[in-house]
């Protein structure tokens, strides 16, 4: 390296930025009243999304009194309405019914992949989340527990795994769709 190229001084430039400069600015709205806000929108929101659910399930009941009498169905279309489920009742804070529809595109992935079409295996998870829906009363934590233990039961049988949060259902299917 020359002496010249020792001596030159680097230089920097970090541009200006409007949102930074806004950023930096005291002002807006507290914590506590974002928080309120976002809680107020949530609740807003509770009521399509709860109705949203119902009829996602109640297409996936239908779709299984419609399938054809060797048990066929479309693993796309329940994975869409799974989907549905599940977006429906993370906005509901619904955590369980979440977790069942997550199941069942676990399920229907496992299915999938071993070319079975086990209609019963779909059913239950569709029955339970009927069941968490309709429950008045609410379940007990202690039946709920079961109803959860029972339902792995069913996916561990297939050899269904656990999906990681935002892990494409629908890719085994786009793949083989493209190939055929």
């Amino acid at each position: 390296m020359s002496d010249n190229a020792r001596k030159q001084t680097l230089m920097i430039h970090k541009p200006r930025l409007r949102l930074a400069a806004l950023a930096n600015r005291p002002g807006g709205i507290s914590r506590e009243k974002a928080i309120a806000d976002a809680e107020e929108s949530l609740a807003d929101m509770r009521g399509a999304a709860s109705d949203a659910m119902d009829a996602a399930v109640g297409e996936l009941e239908d779709l299984c009194s419609r399938c054809a009498p060797d048990g066929h169905y479309s693993a796309n279309e329940v994975l869409r309405l799974a989907d549905c489920v599940i977006t429906a009742a993370s906005t509901c804070s619904s955590a369980n019914i979440a977790h069942v529809a997550m199941r069942l595109c676990d399920v229907v992935s496992a299915l999938g992949r071993q070319s079975i079409h086990d209609l019963d295996a779909i059913s239950v998870h569709i029955r339970a989340m009927r069941l968490l829906l309709s429950s008045t009363q609410g379940l007990s934590p202690d039946a709920v527990n079961e109803v959860m233990r029972e339902l792995d039961k069913v996916a561990d049988h297939f050899g269904a795994t656990a999906h990681e949060d935002g892990e494409d259902w629908f890719a085994e299917y786009e793949k083989q769709a493209s190939a055929n």
